[in-house]
């Protein structure tokens, strides 16, 4: 099975977030990411209702304790790679944003073969699982982030850990358009009875 955590990541920068005695939350950020915030950060004020004073080093974030907790979860979506409107599918709660610690799974001298059977030749097995799965992913030195929802993640989180094993893509492929079918006739069917 694989580990991950429901909206969380591992990066130790975002580890040492703290909240200060104003109940304003402090998030390290690096330069890359102090540039993303600059360049989204009247959007995310707006559609989070918060405030974002960004600062050298990091960001402080002033909003309640549920906005401070979403927009901490998009600030890690946007610093994994995701564009601003797909970290700010997060705020719906149908969606969920989840990280894959690859280096918790396997060897350090599996992980270059791992990441390379996940991304596929000239990215393809990373396309057809978010296809399949309907959702989005990106993947960046050791871990596979996603963002989808709950049941969609769940299907490419189980076609993730089949590669991981070793797993042929064409069977994965093929797992993941059943479950694709399923999905389907599920929402049909919920669709139907409304």
């Amino acid at each position: 099975m694989i580990k991950q955590k429901k909206n969380t990541s591992k990066r130790k920068d975002e580890e040492k977030m703290n909240i200060n005695a104003n109940g304003t939350m402090i998030l390290p950020i690096t330069e890359k990411l102090r540039y993303i915030l600059k360049k989204h950060k009247n959007k995310l004020e707006k559609e989070l209702n918060i405030e974002i004073d960004i600062k050298e080093n990091h960001a402080e974030i002033k909003a309640g304790a549920f906005s401070e907790y979403l927009a901490k979860n998009i600030i890690d979506a946007l610093s994994f790679g995701f564009d601003i409107n797909t970290a700010l599918l997060i705020q719906n709660p149908d969606y969920m944003f989840t990280v894959i610690n690859l280096k918790e799974l396997v060897r350090n001298s599996r992980l270059r073969d791992v990441r390379g059977r996940i991304i596929g030749e000239k990215g393809k097995a990373k396309r057809v699982i978010s296809e399949l799965a309907e959702c989005d992913m990106t993947i960046s030195d050791n871990t596979v982030a996603l963002i989808g929802k709950t049941e969609n993640i769940a299907v490419a989180s189980k076609a993730i850990q089949s590669l991981i094993r070793g797993s042929p893509h064409a069977s994965v492929y093929a797992f993941l358009e059943k479950c694709k079918r399923r999905l389907r006739e599920a929402e049909h069917i919920e669709f139907e009875k409304s």
